[in-house]
């Protein structure tokens, strides 16, 4: 159990520190070239792989549910103080396979990070320093662009509705599972494949952080 939540605890972080690194970055393009313009194609050119990435996760998700989509964009555009960066228009579906094509992006994300890290290990790319470089960079890519927008999480709310109501009547049923219930369910394999997950989600995590620092450091001069 505390494999499980030290895992999703990482993701937490990783989701928090993303949105600060964004904000920072946004902040610190904007003093050096005093152009929204020049900030807002700065950011789409700095997270293109990413903003493809998530896009993409969109796209082929509504696709294997059978929603009709329409047009997939990767330009920015302004959205209040916010850039988006991309976008997919789709025909709007029922609240449960608009709920998997809004997290799409962060299954997929969590799915690349793994199978990117655990490939580098299994072949020992880390006295590469150049494959390191380059795996660290897809890694931070993909970590900082796999959470959804709110515009994403729009068919969140009517399911989270449903699974309130389907709790609070299993809990007056007198279904109240404990602690040591639901760690049953979780074998020894899993409990390392999420600790496994946890250290490699550390790795986006330190790269934020340390490009956090910085931008923190030249925002301030």
């Amino acid at each position: 159990m505390i494999a499980v939540t030290s895992f999703f605890g990482s993701l937490l972080i990783l989701f928090l520190l993303s949105r600060m690194l964004q904000r920072e970055v946004s902040s610190l393009l904007f003093r050096l070239f005093h152009s929204e313009k020049v900030v807002i194609y700065s950011m789409a050119f700095l997270f293109l792989p990413g903003t493809i990435i998530h896009e993409l996760a969109h796209y082929i998700m509504a696709n294997l549910l059978f929603v009709r989509t329409g047009e997939i964009e990767f330009m920015p555009k302004m959205q209040g103080d916010n850039i988006k960066l991309g976008s997919v228009s789709i025909v709007k579906p029922d609240p449960f396979r608009y709920f998997l094509i809004g997290i799409a992006p962060f299954l997929s994300g969590i799915a690349l990070i793994l199978i990117t890290l655990y490939y580098g290990v299994r072949h020992d790319v880390f006295s590469n320093t150049w494959l390191v470089i380059a795996l660290g960079y897809l890694v931070f890519q993909i970590g900082n662009s796999m959470f959804s927008s709110k515009k994403d999480m729009e068919g969140a709310f009517e399911l989270f509705v449903v699974a309130l109501i389907i709790a609070i009547v299993a809990y007056v049923s007198g279904f109240r599972p404990n602690l040591q219930d639901v760690e049953a369910f979780i074998s020894p394999q899993t409990a390392t494949f999420f600790s496994q997950g946890t250290m490699f989600v550390l790795v986006p995590i330190g790269i934020d952080i340390v490009l956090l620092i910085l931008a923190k450091l030249f925002n301030r001069r």
